[in-house]
């Protein structure tokens, strides 16, 4: 066979090598190209279900809020009824997502929220149990900071069985807000503003205890600012109180400033609306008489101005019934000083004011205001019962306890 059929000969069989080659890479990247293809197909549908999912929970997620607020919606209208509670089908605006919820239960024994969300043909489903709260759910509660002195004790009495400990609050979310100082004993949670770091609002002095646990608020409280009723503030004003007596009917004065030692005695069912300031010189007390001497006796005051004590001055509730004394501090009520007279049992709620405890006073009750200043060394014991309320009372609003999908 001469050279040149020899060259044809093996130019054919590398031209066939080098086809046969070519086949099989143009068969790999078609067999890569195809799995890349499922892979990419199996991620999108990935992609899509997930979104799916997200939405869905989004939407159920909606008609969760939207049940809460329609039922204190209803609460704080006065227009709340067991019988006919609310339930809403609905879609979220400019989106395919729907949601639905109803409930279960009622005010006394709380309620129980489904939502169901959807998407297409993804659904989701939370739920949740709500229980009224009112304006004394905290021991308490200092909107702006809490500051308490060297070996303030804070604990409760008249729990339940199985009710969960105390908790004092604030909404602040600043640096050392909550001021504990030495020996401070907390028997119970302590909670800061919501998203607010516990490790960062709350300042701990040698010897802190704090029996329970420290988070953030889930949901932020701003507390109402109380009204006034309406045949108080219209009705005539009797005058300033200056001198010891006894009140047995509810009334409009413009203020109380009674000099040292005098005795302002309650011996009734009394609400007083007082448009100035309540001024207790030394030794001077507002006193409600026992149940003994008067199981009916009681005392509610509304306060425009401050609240100014002096030493050994302040409130003798004889009856030791916290929810039998109730200091209502209004808008302009900004400053709140109590001394000791004897222990305080009762409440104090005054979301504008300042609170300051003097001289060890000894409080059996809860309080609520602008801040808090425990100032000498006492106990601080939270009424269990005062967190006991119905849909009646001022301030109460329904709040989410436990939540699961």
């Amino acid at each position: 066979m001469d050279v040149e059929s020899q060259m044809k000969r093996w130019q054919g069989r590398t031209s066939g090598s080098v086809l046969a080659g070519v086949l099989v890479v143009i068969g790999l990247l078609l067999i890569i190209g195809g799995s890349m293809l499922v892979l990419g197909w199996q991620s999108r549908m990935a992609a899509l279900r997930a979104t799916a999912e997200i939405r869905a929970r989004a939407a159920a997620d909606s008609g969760l809020e939207k049940a809460v607020y329609d039922v204190n919606a209803r609460v704080q209208n006065g227009l709340w009824d067991d019988t006919n509670l609310p339930a809403e089908s609905a879609s979220l605006p400019g989106t395919e997502d729907q949601y639905d919820y109803t409930l279960v239960g009622d005010a006394a024994g709380g309620l129980v929220i489904s939502a169901n969300g959807r998407y297409r043909q993804t659904q989701r489903t939370v739920s949740a149990a709500v229980e009224l709260a009112g304006i004394y759910e905290y021991a308490i509660y200092g909107i702006d900071s809490i500051e308490l002195k060297n070996g303030t004790m804070v604990d409760g009495f008249n729990y339940d069985t199985d009710e969960p400990l105390l908790q004092i609050a604030t909404s602040s979310t600043a640096s050392g807000h909550i001021d504990m100082k030495n020996g401070v004993t907390i028997v119970g949670d302590v909670l800061v503003g919501v998203g607010g770091d516990p490790d960062v609002v709350i300042g701990e002095g040698p010897g802190v205890t704090i029996v329970g646990n420290t988070y953030s608020m889930p949901v932020a409280w701003n507390p109402p600012i109380i009204t006034v009723p309406v045949y108080l503030s219209t009705s005539a004003s009797l005058g300033e109180i200056t001198n010891s007596g006894t009140i047995s009917s509810s009334g409009k004065y413009s203020s109380i400033a009674l000099g040292a030692g005098k005795v302002l005695t309650i011996d009734g069912e009394v609400e007083l609306y007082i448009t100035g300031n309540v001024d207790l010189g030394n030794d001077a007390e507002i006193r409600v008489v026992d149940a003994a001497a008067n199981p009916n006796a009681s005392l509610t005051i509304y306060l425009e101005g401050n609240f100014i004590g002096k030493n050994g001055s302040g409130f003798n509730n004889l009856t030791q019934d916290t929810q039998k004394l109730t200091l209502y501090g209004l808008a302009n009520c900004t400053s709140i000083g109590l001394f000791a007279k004897g222990a305080f049992y009762g409440t104090v709620y005054a979301p504008c004011a300042d609170i300051e405890l003097k001289n060890a006073v000894e409080v059996f009750g809860a309080m609520v205001g602008n801040s808090f200043i425990q100032k000498e060394s006492a106990g601080f014991h939270f009424d269990a019962k005062l967190r006991k309320v119905s849909v009646q009372d001022f301030g109460v609003r329904f709040v989410v306890r436990r939540w699961q999908e």
